[in-house]
Parts: C-alpha cells; structure tokens; sequence
C-alpha cells in the first residue's frame, strides 16, 4: 500500500526532492517542462482525451455488435 501511495503521490513529491537535492539543475529542468506543458499543454490534452473517446466507441461498437 505505501509503495502505491509514493506512485500516486510522485507529482507532488519528486519537484520537491529534486529542488532540495540540485536546486541549479531542477530548476532548469522544472522550467523547461513548465514551458513544454504551456505550449503544448492544451494540445496534449485534447489528443488523449480524443484518443480516450475513440478507444471508447470502439469498444461499444464492438461488444455491441459482437
């Protein structure tokens, strides 16, 4: 149970051990995925979410059908 609670949790505790541990380089790495997710954040979201639609009619259709 603890190790699924530390996967789940990941998001919020690795930015931090990571800026406590090589503040330099985790800040640079933090800053360029904060750049990536506000570029390519709103893209990224509509494509899973379509990608999860899609997934989802075709499994209807299928048991529908078969």
């Amino acid at each position: 149970v603890l190790v699924l609670v530390g996967l789940v949790c990941m998001p919020a505790w690795v930015p931090v051990a990571l800026t406590r541990a090589a503040p330099g380089p985790s800040q640079r790495g933090l800053a360029a995925v904060r750049d990536q997710i506000a570029r390519h954040g709103q893209r990224f979201t509509v494509g899973v979410l379509s990608a999860a639609g899609l997934f989802f009619i075709a499994r209807g259709l299928i048991r529908l059908l078969g």
